[in-house]
């Protein structure tokens, strides 16, 4: 099975070439001429000794023009075609003395004459290389990138090896056959070769080896099988070593690393994670995690770092060989720069390469530096200051007892619990982005405020509020709930209550949730039933007072005392008692809201509210009558039934009926049952009609009875025979004026 990668990169390789420079003549060449055939099969063929001016006789050429001949043999001498025997030179001017056995033709002639060709025009010279890639085995005319001195030792090895590569033979024969890619034209000819020393050179290849680092192990692999087995065939680890060391990459920049780095054994490294190499150190410190500690340099992305003095002490103490440790995803890693001797693939020995190693580390472990960093910052004097990193050892072990345990401790340092609760409320801030902090806040700080409810008294209450409410912000109690915790120590006399009430009513609760804990409103209303005096120590009392006053100066005005018994007052003041009664009215319904609190009571108080009610509808009624007694008609009555006003109807009646009577008897102050009588005597209307007329007037008084007591009963017929009767006075009273 294949082990992960944990490390693949490309390195930079140099691989040998050879240079050779060689310096050509060479020139331009034309077809060979007759001549050139003859001198050059002469000197091929001739074994004797005759001179070549003799022999050229013999061949039937004048003497006069063998100095064509003489010119020829210059031309094919100067362009190396043929040459003089034993290196001797040649000159024209001793032409009779030559002999045709006295010249050789030369290799570069027989190539030139074997393509029929022979130079013409002056012989040009250019420096010429060819370039050997010893690995590839390949030869070429141009190199096009850059080359590289060696160093001494691979200049040394590359010369020995030179010597059983090209000679030469060889590169002269790679020349003449690759003339175009040294822009030679095609009827040029190199005459002469000199060769200077072979040259050793390297070139970079950047992307043909990579190194892979696996958790066992370093490969190289090479992607060209022949530079592949010239590496493993040339090179050992020390070699592999220094190359490696070379790259920029394998080297560390920041001196805080590189100064203090140590030699390892890549195998004595366990739980590898991530294998990084210098190059990416300043991108491996900024690795998002939850927590770091670092000796050095810190990592960017850290939630919350510890400072490099306690990271110390950590390392010191758990023996954690490490530039820094950090927690992601709850687990523990140690990041170790350092210089590795590992195992080498299809090497003998192992190399030496620096990297930067990351380990996940034990579980055990982990949990033993999060007790550590727990038990550190309950030394802190100022816990809020530790918060964050006692949240972040609760979030990495998944365990809320951390919080816990850190805010009993902290609280647990107080005497007082006013201090108690301000370290709790402190705590609440720090602590409040927690997913565990919820339960536990409630659960401190219920029992803080259960603490602190016992110590409440009447003299402390405000004092005690305030702190009770801080803690309230989190326990969220309502305020009906919060105000029967507060108060459950206070004594609940009839004194007591008050006194609470006004304590609780400075406080700014509301009253309807102070009533619940201290209920005042029943007593308040008792004492206006009984016209008992209140105290005005708070604002309900006083709301309470203005009631019992307008209460007391109504019962005076209707002489009502009970009002299922008591009528009212025939002679009472109705300008009076409107204006008392718009207060009244006023003030009971502001207090009805508090009705639940004392039920009984109240529905007795407003049974007296009913009946000032129904009295200021009865005077209201017939005060609108009396704006305009003639407008109460047969019409108007009709109208009134119709829409069910039959005590309208009465009342209205009854006005008309005193407005009639006071018509017929102007001068007679009499009550409205002495004019009925009077009507009798002078026998206006009939015994029946005048009997009619004393039942709507026994009627209209029964609204002045409470209800129970009413005895006349009326019906829409019953009330439009009184119509009739009073619209017949209206009559009688036109009629007497006519007679008169």
């Amino acid at each position: 099975m294949t082990n992960k990668s944990f490390l693949n990169t490309d390195i930079t390789w140099r691989f040998p070439i050879y240079q050779y420079t060689i310096d050509v003549s060479y020139y331009e060449t034309r077809r060979a001429s007759g001549i050139s055939y003859i001198i050059l099969e002469l000197i091929d063929k001739s074994n004797n000794n005759e001179k070549i001016n003799q022999t050229l006789q013999s061949l039937g050429i004048p003497a006069d023009i063998s100095y064509i001949f003489c010119d020829e043999f210059s031309n094919m001498y100067h362009y190396n075609i043929i040459k003089m025997k034993n290196d001797r030179g040649f000159y024209p001017e001793y032409w009779d003395e030559y002999h045709f056995t006295d010249f050789e033709i030369t290799e570069h002639g027989k190539e030139l004459i074997k393509n029929g060709e022979i130079p013409t025009g002056d012989i040009n010279k250019k420096e010429l290389r060819v370039y050997y890639d010893y690995v590839m085995k390949n030869t070429e005319s141009k190199w096009t990138t850059s080359l590289d001195e060696l160093d001494e030792d691979e200049k040394k090895q590359s010369i020995e090896d030179s010597k059983t590569i090209l000679n030469n033979r060889d590169i002269e024969n790679f020349i003449s056959k690759n003339m175009a890619s040294y822009n030679f034209k095609k009827k040029e000819v190199i005459s002469e070769y000199k060769h200077s020393s072979v040259e050793c050179f390297s070139y970079e290849l950047k992307k043909e080896v990579t190194i892979d680092i696996d958790k066992e192990k370093l490969s190289l692999i090479v992607k060209n099988k022949m530079r592949d087995l010239y590496i493993k065939a040339n090179y050992s680890v020390d070699d592999l070593s220094k190359i490696i060391a070379k790259e920029k990459q394998y080297r560390f920049s920041d001196n805080d690393v590189s100064e203090n780095l140590k030699d390892y054994e890549y195998s004595d490294v366990k739980n590898i994670v991530k294998v990084n190499s210098p190059s990416q150190w300043n991108q491996l410190m900024e690795t998002k995690n939850q927590l770091s500690m670092c000796l050095g340099m810190a990592m960017k992305k850290s939630e919350y770092s510890i400072e490099p003095k306690i990271t110390e002490e950590i390392f010191k103490k758990y023996n954690i060989d490490a530039y820094s440790c950090y927690y992601e995803n709850n687990s523990l890693y140690s990041i170790l720069p350092g210089s590795f001797f590992i195992n080498v693939d299809g090497f003998n020995g192992k190399c030496k390469i620096n990297l930067i190693i990351t380990e996940k580390l034990t579980e055990n472990l982990s949990k033993e530096i999060l007790e550590f960093l727990f038990l550190k910052s309950l030394e802190d004097t100022e816990p809020l200051r530790q918060c964050k990193i006692i949240k972040k050892i609760s979030d990495i072990s998944q365990k809320k007892e951390y919080i816990e345990e850190f805010v009993v401790k902290n609280i647990e340092k107080q005497k007082r619990i006013e201090d108690k609760i301000a370290v709790l409320i402190e705590l609440n801030e720090g602590f409040k982005s927690s997913k565990f902090w919820k339960d536990i806040v409630y659960q401190k700080a219920s029992k803080l405020f259960e603490n602190l409810c016992l110590e409440v008294t009447l003299k402390n209450i405000a004092e005690k509020d305030e702190l009770a409410q801080k803690l309230n912000k989190i326990l969220s109690y309502n305020e009906l709930t919060y105000l029967e915790k507060i108060s459950k120590t206070l004594n609940e006399s009839e004194t007591k209550k008050i006194e609470i009430y006004k304590a609780l009513e400075k406080l700014d609760y509301g009253i309807e949730n102070i009533l619940v804990i201290a209920n005042v409103f029943e007593i308040f209303i008792s004492k206006i039933l009984k016209g008992e005096v209140i105290s005005p120590q708070t604002e309900l009392a006083k709301e309470c007072i203005l009631l019992e006053n307008v209460f007391k100066k109504l019962k005076k005005i209707t002489g009502i005392k009970n009002t299922l018994e008591d009528s009212v007052r025939l002679n009472m003041n109705n300008e009076e008692f409107t204006k008392e009664f718009s207060t009244f009215s006023n003030s009971i319904k502001k207090l009805e809201k508090y009705k639940k609190f004392a039920i009984d009571e109240f529905d007795n108080l407003f049974s007296f509210y009913k009946r000032y009610t129904e009295i200021k509808e009865f005077i209201e009624i017939e005060k609108n009558a009396l704006k305009n007694p003639k407008k109460i008609n047969k019409s108007y009555i009709t109208n009134l039934l119709k829409n069910s006003k039959f005590k309208d109807a009465v009342c209205d009646l009854h006005i008309r009926l005193e407005f009639e009577l006071r018509k017929l008897f102007p001068k007679q102050a009499k009550k409205t049952v002495e004019l009925i009588a009077e009507l009798k005597k002078r026998k206006y209307l009939t015994e029946g009609e005048i009997n009619s007329l004393n039942i709507l007037r026994k009627c209209r008084n029964n609204f002045q009875h409470p209800e129970n007591k009413r005895k006349v009963n009326y019906s829409e017929k019953e009330i439009k025979k009184w119509c009739d009767i009073i619209e017949k006075l209206g009559r009688i009273d036109s009629e007497s004026c006519k007679s008169n």
